[in-house]
């Protein structure tokens, strides 16, 4: 209708109302086809004039010539009066205006919406204006069509677009096309409105899409077939069963359905099959079966496959009936975090009309995605819904998808999904609504029909897009009024549907019902919508959730506490969530510091909270997953100690561990639904909740549930778990109920929790965004500002805050360190700051970087100066070379003499010009190396300045580690480097000793407890300036600053224990003085004792007070008491002796406690400990208190201390340590061994650590309590076999035992027995024989240990128990030379020793073939291997030790096995002979090149070359004899000795013999000098005859079984084979360029010029020596730098490739697969490629030696004459006699004169003889127990 008209009519509708008789013109109008007969049906049916002409109006609206006909009607039926009335009412052009400007701008919107410009395409005007109105009418609107505007705007909005006319179709548009949105394109008049046929069609006809090829349309069951249809299914099946082709004709004629063949008999086949055989019948019977058969099978099937549908969820841990869903928010948007949850259930209270007409109705229908018509179907249901909806006036929800659980009263259903197009669903509800509403209904319809709804359906293993169509009605008053909505059906009548008792039925228009309806209710039911849409909305109170969160997070306080240990579950994030606005409002987290984030998201293809705070945030995170904490997981598939290594790395990493608990995609881990998840995952993930509840002190854990979607499934079932193991510490936020419904419904369900508990633990309605605020407000963390490090070009760089977290092993210190905005712009809150510091420290705080921000905190020690100099000498590398470029500065320091300070001050001072940084924990060696490294090179291009490590009481084992790889990664860094590296970094060392060392070399200082005149003026000065500060009110009095007076006092003693006596007296509560005796006892006996975590002495601090037990916990119950922290309500002069800190615990994220000052502690525990109490008493009680009831990680904190206080031991003044710890020591002197005993026991049964069980063995070995040592040690390499330092201890306590006797004889007056005790000699071979075999387990063990830490002392321990039992042989009365012959001479048995058994005879029998293998062994680790340790620079280790120590042993074995003299008998067998010569050189110091090179004598040289060539050329030639005839030669060579009794030619053919008799032998250890010698004088050179050496084959053999024969006897490297740093092989030998022996260069002949000292590095391949005397061979650089090739000649003549390795990788990528030329060394691995160059070298440079090193490695000497006094039992016996004779003398001298001056005199000479006798007993103990 014309807008103009319908104004018109609407503004004179009341006055019509009144006017016109209604039933005079309905007749008109019905005759001029203006109304149907159902319209006159529908007008006739309201009650009231005015209501029908209201109807009447409606109707006429709705047809485009509704209005002239109305007026012909009503001047047709004598009412001119009205008609004039309607002629002459003024139009509103404002407002037709307005509505033409709404029209106009929706008509573009719908063009540019569903029109497209098309080459060649061509749409007609009709289908455009077909899709305006319909558009228009889906909309609720009407649309006037003004065809001429609709011409001009699809001109203009497609300017490409032609206009044409046809002569059929009129108007149209070339190069215009239709859109549509599901893909494809409509037809013209898809939706033409004009066909009237269109209103009957029924739903059948209307047009649909093909359904989806992924939805399988439904099959007919047999019984449904047609005969057709029925010959189409068997027909194929024909051959099979060998039925005659006539099969069809027959069922077609004889007109058999499928119904009739399933009831097929035998005597029934005759009629319909007359020409059927006996056996064709047969055959189709057998058909019908088969067929009926599986049609059973696969409804079966199917019907299985529902219920497994339906069961899902029993499967998936799950049950239906309890995994409920909310529905959707009626009327309201569908948001991209709504979704159902597949197979879980929805509830309806209201399935027919409500009392309150505003709560929806919900319908679930039975459609599948398998049902046929699926979209035409959907539309079908949605009118009688919906019309039952408007006629009831109640709002209502029908849902597809949703399968009701039962069909009579639909109070449940399954949410299961629809997979469908959303356009075409959309389309044919719409077009259902034209079809059957009246036309003047429409508009009401679509306005109150609200478009469908699609809603996600989640499903963890979906693989097509699942929705539920939900479709709201809602009638408003405002809208439908008293409106009655008749819907057309086909039998040509309008019918009414209203709910009742079975659902909504239709009601036909003359049915009595509908008559009251009409009549009666709908005026009711609109008057009552209205009232309850006019009612006021009730406002429910808005809870305080600010408040709620604060008091859930932070125990009621402002702040959230700092002894929070918060762990974040974080559910699956919606995909909506993960834009960088959403993600913005999780910026909390970092603020929230949590211990742990364990995140069960899994994002593809999006961001991930891990993602935005690593990425976006700079934040570094450690990704694990829950198989990392799992032990039988592929992660920990290590020993039990790397595990251990591992969690100790979490404990201490300020790295936040990030838990993967559900997928991690980088490692390739999927995502998993739940199901599988709790057979594959759960355990690792119980693991990883058991690992922190370990951890976390009960009360201090903050787990906080973060429930970001409803995709919680895998997380609601951890949850269990969780809540279990932190009862009353968790909390739940999300931002509405719809998320938290399900979880709090199914963990109420499993009884994990109840409602009082969901209500008081959840925070649900606060917005991301306002959580993020609140908890950002609440936390007390505090971020970094920007950190700014120096260049090597003297600029600074920025360091990321990133990077900086990632070096979490360093404290780096910034250049503008401390220059805070927040404090540089406010200078009160800068005054604040420095009293708050400045008194922090002064009371007995750790120093920090504010104390040197402002100026006039710290003292500059005297020793600053010097310790800067020295600093900068060692960043200079005035004290480094080529091999060592690690700079080391050490501070000695005793506890509290401010070394820590020192050493800070000095990296402040040197900050502007160089990195420095603060190593605060070694966590894996390789970890920090690499942090240090990237510190070192960030934003450098090539040559960064050195950088400087403080390293603060570092672990030695560890600090020497770091020393060796970073001595590596020097070496590596200066071959790489285009300029001269000096020094890579240095490391200052502060160790802190008790008592300091009494000689320091120059690069130590050493701090005692002592204030130079100085320093002490400092203090003094600064106390008068704190006085006046105290007295303006800005600070504490003095004299409670303690650390501070105890300087000020410089360490005075008495005015320590004066202050500790009246403050400890001061403490009067019973556990606060508790508390202090225990603090101070561990910080006395443990100097090291970090702050140990407040929350470990909860339990001693917590008490009962009225029968009511104080709850701790951070997260509170809301109305109950909350828990004050104890250490906040503590005195305040306990406060005064303790110091906090917030630094200890897990990541270091607890608060601790310490004692101020560690002198402190000692007079503090001395006021505890005197009578009744002892030491003893007080550890115990201390050990049975309830401060180690519960196992967690602060009492674990406690417990590491108190482990240390059992096993670390101080060193005297001479670096020694001492034989048990301080604690230990004590009890020993002031108690009893059984006291120490005890104590140890106790701490072993709390630990069942296998080195506090070390500990007891040892003391009661000091004890001796032999068979407890025994049992103890035992016990000890129970609990860890692989720990070769335990088995030490094993050996030891034989050792002891033997040496035990051994010294009770030796001291003894009686002499030596002529005869053998039986039983003590065999009770002495017995103790031996068990040393000896622990001692060879530790070496056994040793060389496949994982620590790098090398421990040889298995092999000393065994040679010497074997010169024990040798000594106490001779003790109990053996003679020597008889022992010697028997240990020698195989045959030998002499009649004193005929009473051994066989077993023990063997056993001494094999002691010299043991003791030369094992003394070998020791010779072959000193000379074969080198060290990059610690010990190269002699820090803690003197290398003379253990030369002298080798030296010591093989003089005391030569004793026994050695030979004295070289003439041999005549009559001695030629073998006893070969024997005897061998021995003999072994007593001169032969058997390796070093000795031969150190022998002092050389013509011992030349009989050890006769001696070795008798044994050569004799029947009984061994290995031993050809290596080292060879090794002789070459010494003389090297020394420049001549000789003429071998020539070259025979080295040469021996060198192959030897190879040759090595490879089939069978000895314990080969000798890899056979491998070496052979390639060294049969490598092919110019010089060499051919004719003599041997084939290239041999030599690539023997290089492949050199290298396996160097790691089978040292397999050690071989496990380390790829590491670079700790022993490697050592290279002797070059090839030279000389002939026959002037071609084999040994390392030492290539020296300087002056001979002082070896050129090292990389300068060496410069001297006159290197480049004059060695072979330079030409080759090709492969395989990445790691090989060379080159060609040589063998026998036949020819060029033969052969690989060689370099000695390192070249690096330098331009020398890569070139000719190159390079030196053959030779290791005791195999050949190397040593300087690898292209070109050969000219110039020669005269290099400068460096005074003052060693010109090869710290070796053993040559056992012929050493640098010290070598004592035997011999010498040890002699001494010990003449002694005892002296004392002897002495003794009776006295007696005799009784007085005088002369008795003075020989009672101090007795004295004197006796601390003589004694110190020569404790050395000869310690050279069995070193």
């Amino acid at each position: 209708m014309d807008p103009r008209h319908r104004q018109i009519l609407e503004t004179n509708q009341q006055y019509l109302c009144d006017k016109i008789i209604p039933e005079c013109i309905v007749d008109t109008l019905r005759a001029d086809e203006i109304l149907s007969s159902d319209d006159s049906e529908r007008i006739s049916y309201e009650k009231t004039k005015a209501k029908k002409v209201m109807k009447i109006l409606q109707i006429v609206k709705e047809h485009p010539k509704g209005y002239d006909f109305f007026l012909k009607s009503i001047k047709d039926n004598g009412m001119e009066f009205v008609y004039d009335q309607l002629q002459s009412t003024k139009i509103d052009e404002n407002a037709l205006k307005r509505d033409e400007d709404w029209s106009n701008e929706k008509i573009d919107e719908v063009l540019k919406m569903n029109f497209c410009g098309a080459v060649g395409e061509t749409t007609y005007l009709g289908t455009i204006v077909d899709d305006l109105k319909y558009q228009f009418k889906i909309m609720g609107e009407s649309c006037f069509v003004n065809y001429n505007y609709i011409k001009r705007q699809v001109l203009q909005i497609f300017p490409e677009s032609q206009q044409i006319k046809h002569k059929k179709r009129g108007a149209g548009f070339k190069n215009l096309q239709r859109v549509c949105r599901d893909g494809s394109e409509h037809e013209d008049k898809k939706y033409s409105l004009q066909n009237p046929k269109d209103c009957c069609n029924p739903v059948e006809s209307l047009p649909s899409k093909p359904i989806e090829d992924d939805l399988k349309p439904q099959k007919k069951c047999i019984s449904e077939l047609s005969p057709a249809e029925l010959v189409d299914l068997i027909s194929p099946r024909y051959e099979e069963y060998d039925l005659p082709k006539e099969t069809s004709k027959f069922i077609t004629t004889g007109q058999i359905t499928g119904k009739h063949f399933i009831r097929l008999r035998n005597e029934y086949l005759k009629g319909p099959f007359p020409t059927f055989s006996e056996g064709d019948k047969l055959s189709l019977m057998f058909l019908r079966d088969d067929i009926c058969g599986e049609e059973q099978n696969r409804v079966h099937s199917e019907c299985s496959s529902d219920v497994k549908i339906l069961g899902d969820a029993s499967f998936d841990e799950l049950e239906l009936e309890h995994y409920r869903e909310r529905f959707h928010k009626f009327d309201t948007d569908v948001l991209p975090t709504d979704c159902y949850k597949q197979n879980a259930f929805v509830q309806s209270s209201m399935t027919r009309r409500p009392g309150n007409l505003l709560e929806p109705v919900h319908y679930f229908s039975n459609i599948t995605s398998e049902t046929q018509n699926l979209y035409a179907s959907i539309a079908a249901e949605v009118i009688p819904f919906a019309a039952a909806c408007l006629n009831e006036r109640t709002n209502g929800t029908l849902h597809f998808g949703i399968n009701p659980r039962s069909h009579d009263i639909q109070m449940e259903g399954v949410i299961k999904g629809l997979c469908l197009s959303r356009d075409e669903c959309i389309r044919l509800i719409n077009s259902k609504i034209l079809q059957q509403f009246y036309n003047d209904q429409h508009t009401l319809a679509f306005k109150c029909i609200r478009p469908p709804k699609f809603i996600d359906v989640s499903s963890k293993d979906a693989t097509i897009q699942m929705y539920v169509v939900e479709v709201d009605i809602v009638p408003k008053f405002d809208l439908v009024g008293e409106e009655a909505f008749f819907v057309k059906e086909t039998t040509g009548h309008p019918v009414i549907y209203l709910f009742n008792e079975n659902g909504i039925s239709p009601q036909h228009i003359t049915e009595e019902k509908v008559i009251t309806y009409i009549t009666k209710d709908r005026s009711l039911l609109s008057e009552y919508r209205k009232k309850e849409e006019n009612k006021p909305k009730c406002t429910p109170i808005k809870k305080d959730l600010r408040q709620k969160m604060l008091n859930l997070l932070g125990a009621n306080n402002d702040q959230m506490p700092k002894d929070s240990c918060p762990l974040v579950f974080l559910s699956p994030m919606d995909t909506s969530r993960c834009t960088d606005d959403e993600l913005n409002n999780f910026e909390f987290l970092i603020e929230l510091d949590p211990s742990a984030f364990f995140d069960f998201d899994f994002p593809i293809n999006r961001r991930g909270l891990n993602d935005y705070l690593e990425i976006g945030k700079n934040q570094a995170l450690n990704a694990l997953t829950t198989d990392n904490f799992c032990p039988q997981s592929f992660e920990q598939y290590s020993t039990k100690e790397n595990t251990f290594n591992w969690v100790e790395e979490m404990r201490q990493s300020k790295l936040k561990p990030w838990i993967f608990c559900n997928g991690y995609e980088a490692m390739g881990k999927v995502e998993m639904p739940k199901k599988e998840w709790k057979f594959s995952r759960s355990k690792g993930f119980k693991d990883a909740i058991r690992f922190y509840r370990g951890e976390i002190p009960v009360g201090r854990a903050l787990v906080i549930f973060l429930l970001c979607s409803k995709q919680y499934d895998v997380l609601l079932e951890a949850a269990e778990e969780v809540i279990l193991n932190f009862r009353n510490e968790w909390v739940v936020i999300a931002e509405n109920k719809d998320i938290t419904d399900q979880w709090f419904a199914e963990l109420i369900r499993r009884e994990t929790i109840d409602k009082e508990e969901m209500e008081k633990r959840s925070v649900i309605g606060m917005s991301w965004a306002h959580v993020n605020q609140t908890i950002r407000q609440i936390s007390s963390t505090q971020r970094s500002h920007c950190c700014e490090i120096p260049t090597s070009i003297g600029v600074y760089c920025h360091l990321p805050e990133k990077k900086r977290n990632e070096l979490h092993d360093l404290d780096i210190l910034s250049r503008n360190e401390c220059d805070d905005p927040e404090f540089l712009t406010d200078t009160v809150k800068l005054e604040e700051k420095q009293i708050e510091v400045a008194e922090g420290y002064y009371h007995g705080a750790a120093i920090s970087w504010w104390n040197f921000w402002f100026s006039d905190h710290v003292v500059k020690r005297d020793v600053h100066q010097k310790l800067e100099i020295m600093l900068r000498d060692a960043l200079e590398g005035k004290n480094t070379d080529d091999e060592n470029r690690i700079g080391l500065v050490k501070i000695y320091h005793q506890p509290g003499s401010g070394g820590t300070t020192t050493a800070k001050h000095a990296l402040w001072d040197l900050r502007l010009q160089y990195r420095c940084c603060v190593v605060k924990q070694i966590t894996t060696t390789e970890q920090t190396v690499d942090q240090i490294i990237e510190l070192r090179n960030f934003d450098e291009k090539d040559d960064p300045k050195p950088l400087l490590l403080l390293i603060d009481n570092g672990e030695e084992d560890k600090v020497s580690d770091l020393f060796s790889i970073l001595q590596n990664k020097a070496k590596i860094a200066a071959r790489r480097s285009n300029s001269e590296v000096k020094v890579f970094c240095v490391l200052l060392l502060c160790i802190r000793r008790a008592i300091t060392p009494t000689q320091l070399d120059q690069t130590s200082i050493a701090l005692k407890h002592f204030l130079s005149q100085k320093e002490l003026f400092w203090f003094q000065t600064k106390r008068k300036s704190l006085n006046e500060n105290y007295n303006d009110h800005k600070g504490i009095h003095p004299k409670y600053l303690i650390s501070f007076n105890i300087l000020t006092e410089n360490f005075n003693q008495k005015y320590i224990r004066k202050t500790a006596k009246e403050f400890v007296e001061a403490v009067d509560d019973l556990d606060e003085r508790r508390l202090l005796k225990y603090l101070s006892l561990l910080k006395m006996f443990d100097s090291d004792c970090p702050p140990l975590p407040t929350s470990a002495f909860d339990p001693i601090m917590i008490t009962y007070k009225k029968g009511f037990k104080l709850a701790f916990g951070l997260v509170s119950d809301h109305g109950r008491q909350i828990f004050n922290p104890w250490d906040a309500t503590i005195s305040d002069t306990l406060q005064l002796l303790l110091n906090r800190s917030s630094q200890v615990g897990l990541a270091k994220q607890l608060s601790g406690l310490s004692i101020i000052h560690p002198l402190f502690a000692k007079e503090i525990f001395s006021c505890f400990n005197n009578q009744p109490q002892c030491t003893s008493q007080i550890v115990l009680e201390f050990l049975n208190s309830a401060l180690f009831s519960s196992c967690n990680m602060s009492s674990n904190e406690v417990l590491r201390v108190v482990q240390n206080m059992m096993k670390k031991r101080d060193e005297n003044e001479m670096s020694v340590k001492m034989k048990f710890s301080r604690l230990i020591m004590k009890i020993l002197e002031e108690e009893n061994d059984i006291k120490a005993a005890e104590i140890l026991l106790k701490v072993f049964q709390m630990t069942k650590d296998a080195m506090v069980c070390q500990q007891i063995a040892r003391l009661y070995i000091h004890c001796q309590k032999w068979d407890l040592a025994v049992e103890y040690a035992r016990t000890a390499t129970e609990i860890k076999p692989q720990n070769s330092f335990l088995w030490d201890t094993y050996g030891q306590v034989y050792m002891k035992q033997l040496l035990a006797e051994y010294l009770t004889i030796s001291q003894s007056c009686d002499p030596p027995s002529t005869s053998l005790n039986v039983t003590v000699v065999t009770n002495v071979i017995d103790i031996a024989k068990l040393g000896i075999e622990k001692f060879q387990k530790e070496q056994e063990v040793s060389e496949y240990e994982t620590s790098r830490t090398y421990n040889d002392a298995g092999y000393y321990g065994e040679l010497r128990m074997i010169i024990l039992l040798l000594d106490m042989l001779r003790n109990l009365g053996c003679p020597k030379e008889l022992l010697r012959k028997f240990l020698t001479v195989q045959t030998f048995l002499p009649h004193e020793m005929s009473y051994l058994n066989q077993v023990s005879v063997e056993f001494l029998k094999g002691l010299e073939e043991n003791a030369e293998v094992t003394m070998r062994t020791i010779e072959e680790k000193l000379t074969q291997l080198k060290d990059d340790t610690y010990n190269s620079v002699h820090v803690f280790v003197n290398p003379m030790i253990i030369k002298n120590a080798v030296g010591n042993i093989k003089y005391n074995l030569n004793t026994y096995f050695g030979e004295e003299g070289a003439l041999i008998q005549a009559d001695v067998p030629e073998r006893e002979k070969a024997d005897i010569r061998r021995r003999y050189i072994r007593s001169i110091g032969g058997q390796s090149l070093f000795n031969y090179l150190r022998t002092d004598d050389v013509k011992d040289l030349h009989q050890i070359l006769e001696m070795l060539l008798q044994n050569v050329l004799s029947d009984n030639l061994e290995i031993f004899d050809i290596v080292n005839l060879i090794t002789v030669v070459i010494a003389l060579k090297i020394r420049k000795e001549k000789h003429t009794k071998i020539s070259y030619n025979e080295l040469v053919c021996l060198s192959r013999k030897c190879y040759e008799k090595v490879i089939s032998s069978k000895e314990k250890r080969q000798y890899l000098e056979a491998y070496m010698y052979l390639v060294l004088f049969n490598w092919p050179t110019d010089s060499r005859s051919k004719d003599i050496i041997c084939s290239i084959d041999q030599l690539r053999d023997a290089t492949k079984r050199w290298k396996e024969a160097f790691y089978e006897n040292h397999p050690r490297l071989k496990e380390r084979a790829n590491k670079s740093q700790g022993k490697r092989e050592t290279t002797i030998f070059f090839l030279g360029n000389g002939t026959e022996m002037d071609a084999i260069v040994h390392y030492e002949e290539l020296g300087d010029p002056h001979n002082r000292r070896f050129i090292r590095g990389d300068k060496i391949w410069e001297t006159p020596d290197f480049v004059t005397k060695l072979l330079r061979i030409q080759g090709t650089l492969i395989n990445e730098g790691t090989e060379v090739s080159c060609n040589i000649t063998p026998l036949t003549g020819g060029l033969t490739p052969f690989v060689v390795p370099t000695s390192l990788q070249i690096v330098n990528r331009s020398l890569w697969q070139k000719k190159i030329y390079f030196v053959l060394g030779f290791g005791w691995a195999g050949i190397r490629a040593y300087d690898v160059r292209q070109s050969l070298p000219s110039d020669v440079h005269h290099l400068t030696p460096e005074v003052g090193s060693s010109n090869s490695n710290q070796q053993t000497g040559s056992g012929r004459k050493q640098t010290v006094k070598i004592t035997t039992h011999d010498e040890f016996i002699e001494k010990i006699d003449k002694l005892r004779k002296d004392l002897e003398q002495i003794r009776e001298s006295i007696e005799k004169e009784k007085k005088g001056e002369n008795v003075k005199r020989l009672q101090k000479k007795e004295e004197e003889l006796k601390k003589e006798l004694k110190n020569l007993l404790q050395t000869r103990e310690d050279f069995f127990g070193n």
